[in-house]
Order: structure tokens, then sequence, then C-alpha cells
């Protein structure tokens, strides 16, 4: 309940704030190590999404919606942050938010740009969500 309030105030606040309750998310659960491969990089993109996987792409969507609607986001980051903490115990909040942040900023950046489409994410989101048992909702901007 506390986690929901605080990522409701983040929310609306800006991105940046997104990074600070991530963060505590982290701290508070115990994040794991990281796959040493990183998340770009895994070569098998018809795999099912793993929970780093879906942490960077709500996190990728956290970045990409305005402030009024990043609240959904921020309920399926923390689900799949919190998974991926209870199957990978030993991660440091340094070592997840460094691997994590700047793929998801990157791929933002390539969907602003559109080098990248937008239907690219909303099939990932759509493979996150069924991993949590989320009803998806398609993207549309």
């Amino acid at each position: 309940m506390i986690f929901s309030m605080v990522a409701r105030k983040l929310w609306r606040q800006n991105c940046a704030m997104l990074r600070v309750f991530f963060l505590t998310v982290v701290v508070l659960v115990g994040m794991p190590a990281c796959a040493s491969n990183p998340i770009a990089d895994r070569g098998d993109v018809d795999a099912a999404p793993d929970d780093l996987d879906c942490v960077a792409h709500y996190w990728t969507l956290a970045m990409l919606l305005p402030p009024q609607d990043s609240e959904i986001a921020g309920e399926r980051l923390r689900t799949a942050a919190i998974a991926h903490g209870r199957s990978h115990p030993g991660i440091s909040e340094q070592t997840l938010t460094a691997e994590v942040q700047p793929i998801a900023q990157a791929r933002a950046r390539r969907i602003y740009a559109r080098d990248e489409p937008l239907a690219a994410l909303d099939a990932d989101l759509a493979a996150c969500d069924a991993r949590y048992d989320f009803e998806h909702h398609p993207l549309s901007f």
C-alpha cells in the first residue's frame, strides 16, 4: 500500500523521480545480480522475456508515458522488479540501474526518433503483461 501511494506521487512529478523510486524498491526487496549478458545482446529475440527484460520494457514505457498515465507503468515495473529480486538474490541497486536504465533510455530515444516502431515495444509489453497476468492495453501515442 505504501509503495502504491509513493509510486503515484513520484509518477506524477517526473521521470527523474522514477529512478529514485526504483532504487528504493531495489534496496527494500534486495534485488538480485543481473545476468552477465546485457539485455540488448541476448540474441534470442523470440524467447519469452524474463523478469529483467520486463523491468527494462516497463521502464521504457514509463519514460514514454505522460506523468498522468504513468501509474500503470509503475505498478508493472514494481511487479517485474520484485519478481526479479526474488529469483536472483544479491544485486546492488547501482548494478541493476546501470544495466537497465541505459537500455530503456536508448530504446525510448529510438522510438521517439521513429527508428524503432512502437509496435515492437507493445509486443514486448504484451508478453510481459501475460507473464504477470496483467490486462494488456495496446499502446497508442
